[in-house]
This record gives C-alpha cells, sequence and structure tokens, in this order.
C-alpha cells in the first residue's frame, strides 16, 4: 500500500519528491556506467 500523498505543492511533499526523483538518477548513472564498462570489457 502506497502511503498517502500531500498535495504537490506542499513543502514537504516537494522535498520528498526531489529526494526520490534524485535517487533515481543516481540509479541511472549507475546503470549506465555498469554498461559503457561492460561494453569496453567486450571490445577487449
Amino acid at each position: 500500500m502506497m502511503p498517502e500523498r500531500k498535495p504537490p505543492d506542499d513543502p514537504v511533499e516537494w522535498l520528498n519528491r526531489a529526494k526520490s526523483n534524485l535517487e533515481r538518477a543516481r540509479a541511472d548513472v549507475r546503470w549506465a556506467e555498469k554498461r559503457i564498462e561492460n561494453e569496453k570489457g567486450a571490445d577487449q
């Protein structure tokens, strides 16, 4: 069950969403870095 969300203009909700977006972006970067490393290894 998802926690109740506050209106998008609520400061606490805005910070929660910003934190979540930052974590998703970091995960995307880690995934991309691993993929690049794997592709480099396959080329050799």
